[in-house]
């Protein structure tokens, strides 16, 4: 038998893996005063702090560990973490919401605050943002078109807020105003 299976673990911690650490690991160190202490560090998402099983995902951009609920399906089969994702489409949920309705055909800003309440001046606001941003372009019969730019924003926010209950409430709305129009 060795010195290294005889040691006594004095004392045992548990530790968050720091950004870069994919897989459970235990350091086992002695310090000056002969004490033995064993550090677990456990990978975590780095962007929700859950704890991470077997698999998991990386952003490409930053290289963070993401679990399923994080991780964000991106251009060409990449994955991209929520805040990679807001620098490059950098909406906010109205945003989403307005995007998503004009998606389906729903342009115009009072039908639109009537579905999300999001106010008229904001919906009009958020609709502009979209037209600069390259996002959607405005057609002179045919109300507004979403770009590729503003389907690719679309379906990787969509990912972010799937099961939400104010989005499931808004797909329902949505539904509805399409079977009545």
């Amino acid at each position: 038998m060795s010195s290294e299976d005889e040691r006594v673990i004095d004392e045992e911690r548990i530790e968050i893996a720091e950004e870069g650490e994919f897989e459970n690991t235990t350091i086992t160190q002695t310090g000056s005063d002969g004490r033995t202490v064993e550090t677990k560090r456990i990978p975590i998402c780095d962007h929700c702090l859950r704890k991470l099983g077997g698999d998991f995902s990386l952003c490409y951009k930053c290289r963070k560990k993401l679990c399923d609920k994080c991780k964000v399906d991106f251009r060409n089969n990449k994955t991209i973490c929520p805040q990679d994702l807001r620098s490059i489409h950098p909406w906010t949920r109205q945003t989403f919401k307005v995007a998503l309705l004009v998606a389906n055909s729903i342009d115009n800003a009072g039908i639109i605050h009537k579905i999300t309440k999001i106010p008229k001046n904001e919906v009009r606001e958020k609709i502009r943002f979209l037209i600069e941003g390259g996002y959607m372009d405005r057609h002179n019969f045919f109300g507004y078109c979403i770009s590729e730019s503003g389907l690719e924003a679309i379906h990787s926010w969509s990912q972010l807020f799937r099961g939400a209950t104010d989005m499931i409430q808004l797909d329902e709305e949505i539904k509805g105003f399409v079977l009545r129009s």
